[in-house]
């Protein structure tokens, strides 16, 4: 899909460049916060299968295995859906921008994917929440209930 630039003027020129850039540094920043991540989920990982407590937390265990892999499915379908973009189409500056733009299936399998597991791992953290102030406040329905109505209410509102 190699497109020829069309006569823009350089304000045009420029907002396509200044969109080019702003993609490539937050794909750049996502790499760099995923690493963070992937740390981090090592070692509380490694703290939490330690001999003194391995026996408890199965269910938090559970939800950070769970969420970082969500994470991981989302970033490497954005991963793939910008690599499309620059490298594949990377002829010109112009075509990378209609590679962008470009509502076809690979675009719309980068929303879904970010939309799902993105829904998801919201689900899971307010399940989270909500079990935390279960056991924190000794089983009281008043203590959950606003984070129940929350979650809820914020999941049938949902924007897929």
């Amino acid at each position: 899909m190699q497109a020829s630039p069309p006569n823009l003027s350089q304000d045009d020129r420029s907002v396509i460049f200044d969109l080019l850039d702003m993609r490539l540094n937050r794909m750049t920043l996502q790499a760099l916060l995923y690493g963070l991540y992937t740390g981090i989920v090592a070692i509380v990982l490694w703290v939490m299968f330690s001999p003194p407590k391995q026996s408890r937390g199965t269910f938090l265990r559970t939800m950070i295995i769970m969420l970082y892999v969500l994470l991981t499915i989302a970033y490497a379908m954005d991963w793939a859906f910008e690599r499309r973009v620059f490298v594949e189409h990377g002829y010109n500056y112009y075509s990378v921008y209609t590679a962008l733009i470009d509502d076809g299936p690979w675009w719309r399998a980068n929303y879904f994917v970010g939309s799902v597991t993105g829904g998801i791992s919201t689900l899971l953290v307010d399940i989270i929440i909500i079990w935390r102030c279960w056991t924190l406040w000794d089983r009281q329905w008043r203590a959950v209930s606003i984070p129940i109505i929350c979650a809820v209410t914020g999941t049938g509102h949902a924007d897929v």
